[in-house]
């Protein structure tokens, strides 16, 4: 005779899969505030650079971000224009 179980209303199959999507969603969230960040830190660069006062290594140092970082913003800034 055989025996039947099904895995999805095992207790410990429904945790499994709970933790999974809690850390899939955690993973999602950090994600997305890193990415949140990055697209401020380029707003900031983009602002600054637009008003043409500052150089690019003094927005770099303003900023405490790399020069090369601002300098590739600065690129793609001048492609779109």
């Amino acid at each position: 005779m055989a025996i039947v179980y099904d895995m999805e209303t095992d207790l410990r199959f429904m945790q499994g899969r709970q933790k999974g999507t809690e850390d899939a969603m955690a993973a999602g969230l950090i994600r997305g505030m890193q990415e949140g960040r990055q697209e401020t830190r380029r707003e900031a660069v983009q602002g600054l650079l637009r008003l043409g006062v500052l150089t690019v290594e003094q927005i770099a140092t303003a900023l405490d971000m790399p020069t090369d970082f601002v300098l590739n913003i600065q690129a793609g800034m001048e492609r779109i224009n």
